[in-house]
């Protein structure tokens, strides 16, 4: 199974059964205890097309994160979401580096809505309370500042260019980070016990 087609190269690694010969993907799965509710938990936390799924790959081509090299294919977390492993996949960091751009929804001819996907598969982590260490921090750095990015070190860049020292966001509007704290309070992130809740 390291170079199988579907692009799962991790899962003959999991497997205690030395006889096994990587062409029978369905006793693999077996193996690993196949989650039947998996693709149903998506599906209930709004990842509706992932059943439409066909494993094209134009996801990916357009992919902002893809593109720039980081190893996050939501391909390869697709199938394993479509074959039940939802064991190996929980601690899966790929569904926290989708930066919401959209372009996957605009060329997916299946209308699968790969961003949805991964949107729903971030809810059932976090459910889990499997949230990668970076996608905490970006939570609190959005709860305490309104920015996931902390904006630090661009001061004299922005002075060269004429712009304000301080951006007009949460960082001199007060009021705009009490509703960005409001709202984030009334999620269930908020139950995670990551952010500094007032």
């Amino acid at each position: 199974l390291r170079n199988n087609p579907c692009g799962i190269r991790m899962l003959s690694d999991n497997l205690t059964d030395k006889s096994f010969n990587g062409g029978d993907i369905l006793t693999t799965v077996l193996k690993l205890g196949k989650d039947w509710g998996a693709v149903a938990e998506v599906i209930k936390f709004g990842g509706e097309g992932i059943n439409k799924c066909i494993q094209c790959g134009a996801c990916m081509s357009v992919c902002p994160v893809a593109l720039a090299g980081f190893n996050y294919p939501n391909k390869k977390l697709f199938k394993l979401i479509m074959l039940g492993i939802r064991k190996e996949i929980l601690h899966d960091p790929s569904p926290w580096a989708c930066v919401g751009c959209g372009r996957c929804i605009e060329i997916c001819t299946r209308d699968v809505n790969p961003f949805f996907v991964y949107f729903a598969f971030r809810r059932i982590q976090a459910r889990e309370f499997s949230i990668p260490s970076a996608s905490e921090e970006a939570l609190r750095l959005l709860y305490e500042t309104g920015h996931a990015i902390p904006f630090s070190g661009v001061e004299r860049l922005r002075e060269e260019l004429n712009l304000p020292k301080i951006p007009p966001s949460t960082l001199s509007d007060p009021k705009a980070l009490r509703e960005i704290r409001i709202i984030l309070a009334n999620t269930e992130i908020a139950e995670l016990g990551i952010l500094p809740l007032e």
